[in-house]
């Protein structure tokens, strides 16, 4: 099993290394918060699904990691899901992968690409369900609050999130296909443990959290 501390140690080096590059070495602990809390967040989802510890921990491990190689976001300037900097991106999600390959997956989770996979239906199966924890982890994580992912998507900065269609998403908007999205893996975590289907997913989460 992957140790907490060792894959955390890891992180922060490589965004320390990354900001330093940038002049913004002092942001670092930003960043760390956002994912911490995913991690947290993840972990918790995962509970409520009735997994194993083994499992837990890897779904802990890859919220931490799962802003791999996304410089922009890093840097506090995020206008998209990856930078530009494609060398960078793979540069760091090279190093990650050979040091912890088990979790690389999961860190990607929140890649670009994931929801066109998700409307090819790439996306599904139980090889993938810790993948689809950590995106719904990721949208439900809003600063230092828990929210639903229909909140979260209305608080996005760009209007075209919400209005325009794309083909690759089956003719639906990132809005509509993230909302679709995180109602299914809600249902899927609910089923799992036999959960009441009406409960507040969100309500949930704050309360294993032990915040009001």
């Amino acid at each position: 099993m992957v140790e907490v501390n060792s894959f955390t140690t890891e992180k922060f080096n490589i965004i320390r290394t990354m900001l330093g590059e940038a002049g913004l070495r002092g942001e670092w602990r930003n960043v760390s918060e956002h994912a911490q809390r995913v991690a947290k967040v993840a972990r918790v989802l995962g509970e409520l699904a009735g997994l194993e510890e083994e499992r837990l921990n890897k779904l802990e491990l890859g919220g931490w990691g799962h802003e791999i190689g996304k410089r922009e976001e890093i840097e506090g300037r995020k206008s998209g899901k990856f930078s530009d900097r494609v060398e960078a991106e793979e540069a760091v999600s090279a190093r990650w992968t050979e040091t912890f390959p088990e979790i690389m997956p999961l860190a990607r989770a929140t890649k670009q690409a994931a929801m066109v996979e998700y409307n090819e239906g790439k996306f599904a199966g139980e090889e993938n369900f810790l993948a689809r924890i950590v995106f719904l982890a990721d949208d439900m994580v809003s600063g230092d609050r828990i929210v639903s992912v229909e909140q979260r998507t209305q608080e996005w900065p760009y209007e075209a999130l919400r209005t325009e269609r794309k083909t690759e998403y089956g003719n639906r908007t990132q809005q509509e296909i993230e909302i679709t999205f995180g109602r299914e893996v809600e249902e899927e975590i609910k089923a799992r443990r036999k959960l009441n289907p009406e409960a507040n997913l969100v309500e949930l989460l704050k309360n294993r959290l032990g915040i009001n």
